[in-house]
């Protein structure tokens, strides 16, 4: 798992990769993010769309949520609801990258990239 975020919008954005699921996730309100302290931890809604690598269904949607916890001295934690049919998938990452020049933009690339994929697939019916 990778975290950066936009500075200039304020989303986090993440890349994952875990087993066969491929995919982004975004945290768009990062409000509660800036008043967190050392000892109280940020938790954060997050959304996240998925590819699997072997059949390449994909995943997306209101039913894709989960959270994620940043904290100053323990990293950042998460929870990826129903990732695996019905089953969560938790993740750790130690820190959140911030800049210019980051991942992110290109996250944000494939995040749209998903939808579309799915809306051609509707209308080919």
């Amino acid at each position: 798992m990778r975290l950066g975020l936009d500075q200039h919008t304020g989303q986090l954005w993440g890349k994952f990769g875990i087993g066969e699921k491929e995919g982004v996730l975004i945290v768009e309100d990062t409000d509660s993010l800036y008043d967190w302290a050392i000892d109280s931890p940020a938790i954060l809604k997050l959304e996240w769309r998925s590819r699997d690598v072997k059949t390449g269904e994909k995943k997306l949607g209101p039913q894709c949520m989960g959270s994620v916890e940043i904290s100053a001295n323990q990293g950042v934690k998460g929870v990826m609801f129903g990732l695996f049919d019905g089953w969560d998938a938790q993740f750790y990452t130690e820190s959140v990258t911030g800049g210019q020049n980051q991942d992110w933009q290109a996250w944000a690339t494939e995040w749209d990239a998903i939808v579309r994929e799915e809306e051609v697939f509707i209308e080919s019916y």
